[in-house]
């Protein structure tokens, strides 16, 4: 469960920061070569879920074979 927090943690971090970069850098998403900020907000929001998802596929594997050998945790 700790492992869960930890990366829910850490994701809220990074969506923070990116919510408050135009805070900071004007038209920072020029800076990355995206023509718009809607642009640059779906790439995030798309990172988070691919990030999430190896999160999660990592997660399981290392979850499943320790149910499997009857160890629940």
């Amino acid at each position: 469960r700790r492992p869960v927090m930890t990366t829910l943690v850490m994701l809220a971090i990074l969506m923070a920061g990116i919510s408050l970069l135009p805070l900071f850098v004007p038209d920072w998403w020029q800076l990355i070569g995206l023509r718009t900020q809607m642009l640059a907000i779906a790439a995030a929001i798309g990172l988070f879920v691919i990030l999430a998802g190896v999160w999660g596929h990592i997660y399981l594997l290392r979850t499943l074979p320790a149910l499997a050998n009857g160890e629940a945790s």
